[in-house]
């Protein structure tokens, strides 16, 4: 029998949306913005642990499909795809999730 490994945002939560594998992300607050990626918590469902996950600012550049966009913002665009990764990444045992433009 596999067990998943549930995360998500820690924060104000909206509706959950499915991700692949059987698993759920919600989006929320928690994010914080450095000069070369952004850094947002998740929470693993099943045993409550805070989880640090980051995406690089190339990653978040090639999301966001046109340049000069603040990463904040871009992270905000495109919060429920990074979300979605991060959770498959962390379900696949990668901890931290870390994002980086080969996983978008």
């Amino acid at each position: 029998m596999k067990f998943t490994r549930r995360a998500i945002s820690i924060g104000v939560v909206s509706p959950p949306i499915a991700a692949e594998g059987g698993h759920a992300a919600k989006t929320g607050t928690g994010v914080h913005a450095t000069d070369d990626a952004v850094v947002f918590m998740m929470r693993d469902t099943m045993t409550g642990e805070i989880v640090p996950c980051s995406i690089s600012a190339a990653a978040l550049g090639r999301l966001a499909g046109r340049p000069g966009v603040p990463l904040q913002d871009a992270f905000d665009e495109n919060r429920l795809t990074i979300e979605a990764i991060a959770s498959r990444k962390y379900d696949a045992g990668q901890v931290p999730p870390i994002l980086d433009e080969a996983d978008v």
